[in-house]
Order: structure tokens, then sequence, then C-alpha cells
């Protein structure tokens, strides 16, 4: 989308988009690389439960989402 189709109170709604493990894994090497994007064993221990992706990653989907209108 446009900076101009933009305007106060729009609500855009989408689907859900999914992120595979190793799609979070390589992002996260090379952009955010704290243990719990990266370490799945020591993640699985910590407060998520698991390995998250990292929000620059969610952000950035969200984005193209928005823009490929």
């Amino acid at each position: 989308m446009r900076f101009e189709e933009f305007h106060a109170g729009q609500v855009l709604t989408y689907g859900p988009v999914g992120i595979s493990e190793a799609e979070i894994l390589a992002f996260a090497r090379d952009w955010d690389p704290q243990w719990f994007h990266t370490d799945a064993e020591r993640a699985r221990g910590g407060r998520w439960n698991g390995l998250i992706a990292s929000g620059w990653q969610t952000s950035s989907r969200a984005s193209r989402r928005a823009t490929s209108r």
C-alpha cells in the first residue's frame, strides 16, 4: 500500500502466516542471534517452552503483507 492509502482508524485483516523453524533459525543467525531464537534445546527450557521468532522477523512479515496489497 502507498502511504496515502492509509487513514486513521483503518483496520487491515490478513490470514495467518507460518514461519518454519528453519526460517526462524536462519533469520536469527543473521539478524537477531539471541539464544531463544537460535538454540532450540535451551529454548525448550526457557520462558516460552521453545524457539520463538524474532520480533524483527514477525514485523517484517507484517510489513510485507501490508505493502503487497
